[in-house]
């Protein structure tokens, strides 16, 4: 694979992170606001995790239409495992959002926000080690 092409994978690629970034650091604003707040809306939460979740599926979707996996796995395939790896998660990390999307819009209020919270933050943190590691391999051809 040229080097125009790496880059412009890389590029591709790049962009696709900063927007869910972006997303998810408005999603965590939100949440700061909600827990500071003190008053617990779950249908709203599960709406708008609804709502993120159509938008990390189109981001796993572009990812892979885009063919930034293949093109690099190309580029160095040593690292065609990991590569792989990571994008099996898409799918683990998508059904994992479903569940907690469907807890939520089944809890009632009076139930431990406080889980509900930690289950929230837990996932953003597993997304955010899935986004860093697929950068760091992005870096790894500059």
């Amino acid at each position: 694979m040229a080097s125009t092409e790496l880059q412009e994978l890389q590029h591709v690629c790049q962009r696709a992170h900063a927007g869910l970034h972006e997303e998810i650091h408005e999603w965590r604003e939100w949440w700061k606001q909600l827990c500071e707040l003190g008053q617990p809306n779950f249908g709203e939460m599960a709406a708008r995790l609804a709502h993120f979740r159509q938008h990390l599926r189109e981001h796993f979707t572009e990812m892979e239409r885009s063919g930034c996996a293949t093109g690099f796995a190309i580029a160095e395939p040593q690292l065609a495992s990991e590569i792989c790896m990571l994008q099996g998660e898409h799918p683990e990390l998508l059904a994992e959002l479903d569940a907690i999307i469907e807890e939520l819009q089944s809890l009632q209020p009076g139930v431990c926000w406080g889980e509900a919270r930690q289950r929230v933050e837990g996932f953003l943190d597993q997304l955010h080690e899935h986004e860093l590691a697929e950068e760091r391999l992005i870096q790894s051809f500059s």
